[in-house]
Formats: C-alpha cells, sequence, structure tokens
C-alpha cells in the first residue's frame, strides 16, 4: 500500500477508536477489560511505527494488555511481525499481549496467524494470534454490536454481497448511519470516516455518487471531525515527507561513501542500504572510517 494511503487509513483509525477502546476490544477478542489505559508504544525492532492500539487494564483473571493490529493488504510475513510486536510489548511491560489483527482489504486475506516449530531440547515455539476478517463479518453482526464506531466499517463487510451491487450496498451502509440512533455530531463524523473506509472496497466514482448528497444534507465538511482528521492527516503527511526525504538523502550520501570505498556494491548491499531507517544510515555514516570490509556492515544493517 503507498505510504501516503497507509497515512490516511492510519490516521482514521486513530480517531474512529479513541475514547470506546474497551468495547472493541471485548468486541473483537473476546476479553472484558476494566480501566482501560491505552499504551502508546513505538515498534523499534525492523521497522519505526507507533502501534495502532495497545490497550492495558483489568479483567477476571488479573492485568492484561491487548494489541489490534489493523492491516489493509495481506502481508506473507505478518505472522512474523505480530510476534516481533508481541516480544516488544513484553520487554516494555513485562508480559505478552493478547493479538487480534483486523483486516480491511478488499480481497480476502492470505496471511498466517501462527507459527510453530519444535527442536526438541534445542527449541520450541507456539506462537498464534487472532485474525479477524472483516470482509466475512455481516453487516448486522457490526450494527447489532451497539458499537458506534464500527458503523464505519460496514462498507468493508460481506465482501462477495458488495461485489454484486456495490451502489446499492454502498447506500444501505450509508442510510443504515443515518437511520441509527447516533446524535448528529456522531453521524458526522462516522460518515466521514466511512466516506474513507469505503475508499478501500469501491471505486472514486460511486463513492462520490453516493455520498455527495449526503456530505451536503449534513454539513459533513463544516464539522469538527472532518477539519480534525483533514488537517491531522495534512499534518502527518508533512512530517512523514520531512522524514522520508531525509532518509533517502542519506541513503544516497551513505551508498555514495561506500562506493569510494569499496568501488563497487554488491547488489545484496545496495538493497539493504536503500531499506533502513535513518538512525541506521547516520550511525553507518559515522563509523564509516571503522569500516574497513564489506562484512562488516553486517553489524549495521537489519
Amino acid at each position: 500500500m503507498p505510504e501516503q494511503t497507509g497515512q490516511k487509513y492510519d490516521t482514521t483509525i486513530k480517531h474512529l477508536f479513541a475514547g470506546n477502546e474497551e468495547a472493541l476490544v471485548e468486541y473483537f477478542s473476546g476479553i472484558t477489560l476494566e480501566d482501560a489505559e491505552t499504551l502508546n508504544i513505538e515498534f523499534k525492532l525492523l521497522e519505526k511505527r507507533s502501534s495502532d492500539l495497545v490497550v492495558r487494564g483489568l479483567t477476571a483473571q488479573g492485568p492484561a494488555i491487548c494489541h489490534l493490529e489493523f492491516q489493509t493488504t495481506s502481508d506473507s510475513k505478518m505472522h512474523l511481525r505480530m510476534l516481533r510486536y508481541s516480544i516488544e510489548v513484553c520487554d516494555l511491560y513485562g508480559d505478552f499481549p493478547y493479538q487480534v489483527l483486523l483486516y480491511l482489504g478488499a480481497s480476502p486475506p492470505h496471511m498466517k496467524n501462527s507459527l510453530s516449530y519444535h527442536r526438541g531440547e534445542l527449541g520450541r515455539l507456539d506462537y498464534q494470534y487472532r485474525l479477524v476478517d472483516i470482509g466475512s463479518l455481516t453487516r448486522d453482526s457490526l450494527k447489532a454490536s451497539k458499537i458506534p464506531e464500527l458503523y464505519a466499517l460496514l462498507p468493508l463487510a460481506e465482501r462477495e454481497n458488495r461485489k454484486k451491487e456495490p451502489d446499492r450496498f454502498l447506500r444501505e451502509c450509508v442510510d443504515d448511519i443515518i437511520d441509527s440512533p447516533m446524535e448528529l455530531e456522531e453521524k458526522q463524523k462516522t460518515l466521514v470516516m466511512t466516506e474513507i473506509f469505503a475508499g478501500l472496497a469501491f471505486g472514486k466514482v460511486i463513492i462520490e455518487r453516493i455520498f455527495k448528497g449526503v456530505m451536503d444534507m449534513f454539513d459533513i465538511r463544516q464539522s469538527a471531525g472532518y477539519q480534525l482528521i483533514k488537517e491531522e492527516g495534512i499534518q502527518e503527511g508533512i512530517e512523514k515527507g520531512i522524514e522520508k526525504g531525509k532518509r533517502e538523502a542519506l541513503s544516497e550520501i551513505t551508498l555514495r561513501q561506500l562506493r569510494k570505498k569499496f568501488k563497487k556494491l554488491p547488489t545484496e548491499y545496495l538493497e539493504k542500504i536503500k531499506s533502513q531507517d535513518v538512525l541506521t544510515l547516520e550511525t553507518i555514516a559515522e563509523n564509516i572510517f571503522e569500516i574497513e570490509k564489506l562484512e562488516d556492515l553486517d553489524q549495521y544493517l537489519a
């Protein structure tokens, strides 16, 4: 998924689930949390990114941590990523989290949700997380949850049905929100997010056709929710653009230094350098004189 697209959904998800974490955790994981506290975690093992939703609270069995991750495309290495996230949470808070991956993609998911190996006395691992495919859920089940935030995901439900008559399906999703018992401000916020999430499953022309009149009728573009998402999305895009520009510049400088030192760089090292984050590239540049042979780079490269 392109970086700008990912940024748009990251911002939407952040606003969608803020303030009602306990209900969402219970709906998707079956775990009842009390006194929930959202933990802001930046995963660092192989990727510098903030968690989607990590919540700590109390259950009938004692303290617990729940991690909800959101994915819009299939990732063949998702089980490895989720395991790394689990380890980082445990490293920070001393306990492994309950984990749920919410898949929002247009196509059916093709991802493993477990990892297992046995090496006798030399090692054993049995790991699993819950994978929830929103496209396999029904609209009725999302509405029956009585969680207002889940109405925004209605366009992503019933994958096969929404393909048959996309206009009718999306229109009915919008009508479900309009006819819901939500207050006006909550409906405005939900419709903004519904339009954004619809972009994962429907074409731009259909979305514009369905939402144009609704936007005008509810004066949504003047609502606080619309302005907040728009402003934060722009700011986040600026920050990510600066970070990306800095990384690309450092990558080019580092490659230039290494080519000057070693004359020729094997393709494997070339690709690895281009994929590094800013901190790693800065570290390599600072230690360029200590790197005597290509193999010395391995200690810096993930």
